[in-house]
């Protein structure tokens, strides 16, 4: 069998084979896009650019502008449930916390920011036959009323939070072996108290409920009467 020799390809020659072939290339690419060009200018035009909300305007009847405000509305109600369920926890959680520690006292502060401060109380333990008396029990109107007439006094200018009012209510509350009512019927009462007395309540835009022109003071905690 006879081997013919392979011919041999200067560079030259070699770089102008590549060059054609990528002409060639190029050519068919220019033919394949004028293609598609010509494809897309035949097309008809978009007639809207979103479908879906069309298809659901025309089956709900309604504009986009509401379907949109609506949404809006549900996400915000949504929220507002979320949050009164986090401070419903949160005043549930301070609540059992403040009836196992000890009393707190009240003591003044400049502005509206006062502080609770805990003094620890000795106890001893109840002999074994002792029996445990049960906790006297008053109605949630006059223990906020006796409260807010021992400690909270008309301050033109100051606000006082009403989540400070409830926890010293809680302290004063527990200092006399008192029973409170929950914590819903007792942010009722606090707000029927406010009415009757003419305390106005204002929600900040963080969501902080204060009660506008009094201040806390400082008291000896006074037994209810």
């Amino acid at each position: 069998m006879e081997i013919l020799p392979v011919p041999s390809v200067s560079p030259d020659a070699y770089r102008l084979l590549l060059d054609q072939a990528a002409a060639t290339r190029a050519a068919e690419l220019d033919a394949a896009a004028a293609t598609v060009r010509n494809r897309l200018a035949k097309a008809a035009p978009v007639q809207n650019a979103n479908p879906l909300g069309a298809a659901l305007e025309a089956l709900l009847g309604a504009c986009a502008t509401v379907l949109t405000a609506w949404q809006q509305a549900i996400v915000a109600a949504v929220f507002e449930l979320c949050l009164v369920g986090v401070m419903v926890i949160f005043e549930l959680l301070g609540q059992r916390t403040v009836a196992g520690s000890a009393p707190l006292a009240v003591a003044p502060a400049t502005g509206d920011q006062f502080r609770s401060t805990a003094r620890a109380t000795p106890s001893e333990p109840a002999p074994a036959t002792k029996r445990r008396t049960k906790k006297p029990k008053v109605s949630g109107r006059r223990l906020v009323r006796t409260f807010f007439q021992d400690y909270v006094h008309t301050a033109p200018g100051a606000r006082v939070e009403v989540k400070s009012i409830t926890r010293d209510i809680r302290a004063w509350s527990s200092a006399h072996d008192l029973v409170l009512p929950e914590t819903g019927a007792l942010l009722d009462e606090i707000a029927a108290v406010c009415r009757e007395r003419g305390i106005d309540i204002e929600v900040s835009d963080d969501q902080r409920v204060h009660c506008l022109g009094v201040r806390l003071t400082v008291a000896s905690l006074p037994a209810v009467h």
